[in-house]
């Protein structure tokens, strides 16, 4: 299964701050994995964006 770069954005709190940047990596079959990054990595290339996504769901599924 690939999983690949879909889309960027950004996400605020209810007082407006800029809560993150929201990365959703999509797949083959349709799924989305919805990813939240620190709010600064917005301006960052959607092929840096994918990575780091992909780093962070490593960490969360393989934690060692």
């Amino acid at each position: 299964m690939k999983i690949s770069f879909n889309s960027k954005s950004q996400e605020f709190a209810a007082d407006g701050s800029v809560k993150g940047t929201r990365v959703v990596l999509s797949n083959n079959d349709g799924g989305f994995l919805p990813v939240m990054l620190p709010a600064d990595k917005i301006n960052l290339s959607n092929t840096e964006l994918e990575k780091l996504a992909l780093d962070v769901i490593y960490q969360e599924k393989f934690p060692q």
